[in-house]
């Protein structure tokens, strides 16, 4: 019997906020684009647009994966492939998704960075699966040395909480502000009465940082 994961959706809003883990993410898109040309994967370099679309695409995915990684081994990342997400208009469209964006998951995939646990599929309204991801060791190694000690801390937490069961089910909140003003905390909950509430709900001794 195959294993079963429990599915954690992909967030398109995650970006690497700290200096040193955008750097990190930088230069890890640039050793995907020089390898799918040494590698003979494109003919042709990406245009200026292409690349930072790229840029972003892996970003997003590079921290959500970062981001499961510290839960369960049971959980993977569920990721959009559908026509209507990658090339869906409308006001909300994500500049995330697009050809660029599963090329991204197909390289790191290729490059061992991933693993693609199941292909989704849709037949009807109810027969239907989602195509998962996870991370593999080696994608922990691309951020050890510039973030190990932020992930421990992360990771720290949310196994004491899983071991004693202070949370029925533990969550782990990571948000994101247009606006570092408003950020309280270092939480990313906004810094009003509400904001505070909910970071004392699920952080109340951590300081997230991503």
């Amino acid at each position: 019997m195959s294993k079963r994961f429990q599915p954690l959706w992909f967030d398109p809003q995650y970006r690497a906020r700290l200096p040193a883990l955008s750097s990190t993410v930088r230069e890890f898109t640039k050793y995907l684009l020089e390898t799918e040309l040494s590698e003979g994967l494109r003919t042709r370099a990406r245009t200026d647009s292409s690349r930072r679309n790229f840029y972003i695409s892996v970003e997003a995915v590079a921290c959500n994966l970062m981001l499961l990684s510290l839960l369960s081994a049971d959980v993977a990342l569920t990721v959009p492939r559908a026509h209507s997400s990658m090339w869906g208009k409308g006001r909300y469209t994500s500049p995330v998704y697009g050809k660029h964006f599963l090329d991204a998951i197909d390289l790191m995939a290729k490059l061992g960075f991933l693993t693609k646990v199941s292909t989704g599929y849709r037949i009807s309204a109810k027969l239907k699966a989602p195509s998962l991801i996870a991370p593999t060791e080696r994608l922990g190694e691309l951020s050890a040395a510039r973030w190990s000690r932020r992930l421990a801390s992360l990771r720290s937490f949310v196994s004491r909480d899983r071991t004693n069961s202070r949370l029925k089910n533990p969550v782990l909140v990571l948000m994101r502000s247009e606006k570092p003003s408003r950020i309280c905390d270092g939480t990313g909950f906004p810094a009003s009465a509400s904001g505070r509430r909910l970071r004392n709900s699920y952080v109340p001794d951590a300081r997230l940082c991503m």
